[in-house]
Parts: C-alpha cells; structure tokens; sequence
C-alpha cells in the first residue's frame, strides 16, 4: 500500500514539474517582445507599414515632384512684341510735276489750275521758272516767283520759303527782277480770311 501511495505521489510531483517550465518559457517570449503580448490596432498604421509600402509612397512622390518641375520649367514667360518705332518720313527731291519748261502762257495756266483745284497738287512738290521778287515786311519776309503771260498783263504769283534758313535777305538771295528756277512743296495757308499759296522746303537752282 505504501508502494502504491509513493508512486501516486511521484506521478503528481513530475506533472506539477512540467507546467510550471511551460509557464516560465511563455513570460520569457513575452519579455523578449518588449512585455507586449498582443498587437495594438489603434496605433498609427505607418508604424507598422513594410518597407515595400514606404519605398512605393517615396516613388509616387518623387514622380509627382518630377511633373511639378517639368511643367513649372516647360512654361516660358510671355513676352510681347517688340514696338517697332514709326519711320520718319525723308523729304525728297523727286519733282512731281515740272512746269519750268513751259512757256509763259501755259505756266499761268497751270499754276491757275492748281490754285482751284488744290487738292490735287498739295503736298507734291512743284518746279516752276519766274521772275524773282522779295519783299521785307514787320512779321516776315515774302519772296515770290512772278509767272506772267505772254502779254504781260496777268501774272500769277507763288510764294516760296528756302529750305536753306540760314540765308538773309537780300544778300543770298537773286537779285530783284532776275530770272529763276525754283522747287518746292505746294502749300497753302492763311492770313485772316485770305489763302495763300507758297512753295516750303524750296531750292533755287537757278
């Protein structure tokens, strides 16, 4: 009977041996987990993220730092035309119309048909021969290219200022009663309710 009670005992003591070495073993695998024995699921995901994740989120965002850049560099700043400046017109001496070879009779015609119908010729620039006249008055001075007819009765008179504004009157001028020739621009003003008819930008060449 003792036999029988020594061996119970023995089996009872070898059992309680073995459960309290599986306890031991699992609180040691618990600590070497930091004392954490369960995952917590309210932490933030990108603590538990894999490397996987973290090298696909690093490309998708150097791709779209790249297009930011590729279209920031693509755009050129707008720039406007340059303003052209306007051309300064150059007087020309081209003669528009001659009438310095005609005779007396016909250039008084001529110079007659300007004068009605003036829009035609004004702005053009005309070459006639005459007779030179100047006169000296308070305001300015008036120098005249005297076309008569043949009879010498009639006589149309157009006025002309020298391009040359450095000479005086009468010293550079022709002498009076002297036969000229003379181009300029056809022009016309006036003096109260008078119009009048001169030559600007003229040349004696005569």
């Amino acid at each position: 009977m003792k036999k029988i009670l020594c061996l119970m005992l023995t089996v009872f003591f070898c059992l309680g041996l073995v459960a309290c070495g599986e306890t031991k073993e699992v609180a040691k695998k618990s600590r070497g987990n930091g004392g954490v024995g369960f995952t917590d699921l309210t932490s933030d995901n990108s603590q538990n993220s894999s490397p996987a994740d973290s090298n696909t989120a690093s490309k998708t965002e150097e791709k779209t730092t790249s297009k930011t850049v590729s279209s920031t560099t693509s755009e050129k700043p707008k720039t406007s035309a340059p303003t052209s400046k306007p051309e300064t017109a150059k007087k020309s001496d081209k003669i528009d119309f001659d009438i310095s070879n005609f005779n007396f009779t016909m250039a008084f015609s001529q110079i007659s048909e300007m004068k009605q119908n003036k829009s035609k010729y004004l702005g053009k620039r005309i070459k006639v021969k005459g007779i030179f006249e100047g006169e000296e008055a308070p305001s300015r001075n008036y120098y005249y290219c005297i076309v008569k007819d043949t009879t010498a009765c009639c006589s149309e008179v157009l006025e002309f200022v020298l391009r040359d504004t450095s000479l005086t009157y009468p010293k550079d001028y022709p002498k009076s009663q002297s036969e000229i020739v003379v181009d300029g621009i056809f022009h016309s003003y006036k003096e109260g309710t008078d119009e009048f008819f001169e030559l600007t930008d003229a040349v004696i060449s005569k």
